[in-house]
């Protein structure tokens, strides 16, 4: 007998990185040597979970009494505020004159993304993503009825534009409708960063193709907080939006829970940018009432921080201090390991900044198990490997692509 529903027969996580990332852990107790580069969540140089002492001090004089009372199914209007300042900071004053703004509070960019697709795409969709993604999109777009198709995402060490221009040309011709899912800057699972050109090539291309039909871009800034060598430049690329002249729909998944480390609170939002306020009214309309429907409301905790956070320049000028010290432990990782996998021939996918590096194998299924047999615990991917640089020290990182290497060779 089959007690689920026809759609939701098939749902299957075909590769879930919370239960590699749980093995490792366990393996982890039992021996302490164990590496462990599963999970995307930023660890010391002692192994544990990295806190931002200005955000524990935080949500520590959080007031209960309105940490624990429902808060508006959006967030509230000094969310709202605080978010946009935050995403945009100096970007922002150009684009509220460019453009038309709505936003949503969710748990985690993962909410924020299930909203979008859930509202935007249906059964017989195809949602545009690059030949490397994260997998969970899949689950996400899968849970809606819809499907994807992917493009090559480089070519000659880059992102590969004109794959792209086919792709999503193609989509447009067929159903007369595109939705385009970037992970950027700092994609997971590669650390790949669009360049400027490049990020101005997909925005010029999407806004030609919004002038006669329906266009989604859903960015998804997650990892926005550790781009970029100069923590400034982080936001210029925002500055490229304010070139559209169609009514193209921006939407903007941001992730509290990566940029101040508080993974488990499951704080998030969704910025909406277009030209056209009936857009922008139509997506308040829906999002708010897909939120109501699933989560009801969103947790008060990542809401209250931000608010306090934009609103108190000490604070905030404190937190940016510490973000600075976490970008470059990160960045120091970053330097170790692709020095070292420079150094033996190890490739890996084009790294800029970000979490991961992502290494091209031709079964990682088998190269996953015979590191596991080592007690190196990374995820396997589509025809790849994925290493956290966020969750291993740099000791840890010294001799890991020439042991990653020596099991690439004898599978």
């Amino acid at each position: 007998m089959n007690y689920t529903n026809a759609f939701t027969k098939d749902f299957l996580l075909t590769d879930d990185i919370l239960s590699i990332g749980q093995q490792a852990k366990e393996r982890k107790r039992l021996n302490p040597s164990t590496i462990d580069a599963t999970i995307g969540a930023l660890l010391d140089d002692s192994g544990k979970l990295l806190a931002f002492q200005s955000v524990e001090e935080t949500l520590e004089n959080l007031d209960s009494r309105k940490v624990r009372a429902y808060p508006p199914v959006d967030g509230g209007k000094p969310f709202k505020s605080a978010l946009k300042h935050w995403v945009f900071q100096d970007a922002l004053p150009a684009l509220e004159t460019h453009f038309k703004m709505e936003v949503l509070a969710t748990p985690g960019a993962s909410g924020a993304l299930s909203n979008i697709l859930s509202n935007y795409v249906t059964k017989g969709d195809l949602v545009v993503l690059p030949d490397i993604f994260w997998s969970n999109y899949a689950a996400i777009i899968h849970a809606t009825g819809a499907s994807y198709v992917t493009y090559p995402m480089f070519l000659n060490q880059g992102f590969n534009l004109e794959g792209f221009k086919k792709t999503t040309q193609d989509i447009f011709e067929k159903t007369q409708k595109v939705i385009v899912l970037l992970n950027d800057p700092c994609q997971n699972p590669t650390g790949y960063s669009l360049s400027n050109d490049e990020l101005k090539g997909i925005i010029s291309h999407l806004d030609r193709l919004a002038k006669d039909h329906p266009v989604v871009l859903i960015y998804d800034i997650a990892y926005l907080d550790y781009a970029d060598i100069v923590y400034k430049d982080t936001r210029k690329r925002f500055l490229n939006f304010t070139e559209v002249k169609s009514d193209l729909l921006i939407t903007i998944a941001f992730s509290a829970s990566k940029t101040f480390g508080i993974y488990g609170y499951r704080g998030g939002g969704i910025v909406a940018l277009s030209k056209s306020q009936d857009v922008i009214s139509e997506f308040s309309r829906v999002s708010i009432y897909k939120a109501r429907s699933t989560w009801s409301c969103p947790p008060t905790e990542p809401i209250f921080l931000l608010n306090t956070l934009v609103e108190d320049a000490t604070l905030n000028q404190n937190f940016r201090t510490e973000l600075d010290e976490v970008r470059n432990l990160l960045q120091k990782r970053a330097k170790a390991f692709i020095g070292e996998a420079k150094a033996i021939g190890l490739n890996h996918y084009p790294y800029v900044s970000g979490f991961f590096v992502t290494i091209p194998v031709k079964e990682p299924k088998v190269v996953f198990e015979r590191l596991k047999e080592k007690d190196i615990f990374v995820v396997p991917l589509s025809n790849a490997i994925r290493v956290a640089l966020a969750a291993i020290t740099e000791k840890e990182i010294i001799g890991l692509p020439t042991k990653i290497k020596q099991e690439i060779e004898k599978a």
